[in-house]
């Protein structure tokens, strides 16, 4: 539990350097949000992110996407959050 709510680890990818993708996801009272954990760098063909960093996704109760945001971002050694 997170915050006395339930969540569900969806992915989690690894290499020989670590994680470099996490997401999961966590209900709320109406809807959920889906968060994501991308590390900086190539990741095989078809993943790349220019910055390491947190993202969240929020849903409604229906699972429409109603918006996003960068939470958190790893820069000069420290995670920032941004919002």
């Amino acid at each position: 539990m997170i915050g006395g709510r339930k969540f569900e680890i969806s992915r989690e990818l690894d290499d020989e350097k670590g994680p470099y993708l996490r997401e999961f996801r966590i209900e709320m009272l109406k809807g959920h949000i889906e968060y994501e954990y991308m590390r900086k760098g190539k990741h095989g063909e078809r993943m790349e992110s220019s910055s390491s960093n947190v993202s969240a996704t929020f849903y409604d109760e229906n699972g429409i996407p109603e918006g996003g945001e960068i939470v958190a971002r790893y820069e000069n050694g420290e995670w920032q959050l941004t919002s």
